[in-house]
């Protein structure tokens, strides 16, 4: 059974940890958009890394969207925890969530309302 995850939405969101914004080098528009696309390529190869280290499997990833094979409904719902981990991790579980959309596709979307921020909370 093939699980796919959507993560259109989380692209180029947050740098990951370790990366600093290099703003002296970034020159012009087309300078910016190489930083971007990097940074968007970086965070889905990180999700696809982040899963196949825990789930044991080879994730495909194709632009912005995962496939996983997986066996049964346990291992679709461990993939769905997985993906709140990762969010978690990032600090981003504020601004996205994770949706089921049936037959094993997942979507991690951005909140309408964003929760309260846990460092604003005095």
């Amino acid at each position: 059974m093939r699980v796919v995850i959507d993560a259109g939405e989380i692209v180029g969101e947050k740098k990951p940890e370790g990366q600093e914004e290099a703003e002296g080098e970034a020159e012009g528009v087309e300078a910016e958009a190489e930083v971007e696309a990097e940074e968007e390529r970086t965070l889905v190869d990180e999700l696809a890394s982040f899963l196949s280290q825990r789930l044991g499997r080879e994730v495909k990833v194709s632009g912005s969207e995962l496939s996983v094979d997986v066996e049964g409904p346990s291992e679709k719902r461990r993939v769905k925890q997985l993906l709140k981990k990762f969010l978690y991790k990032w600090e981003l579980e504020d601004d996205f969530r994770v949706i089921s959309l049936g037959e094993g596709v997942f979507r991690i979307k951005k909140r309408r309302f964003p929760r309260l921020k846990k460092s604003t909370w005095a």
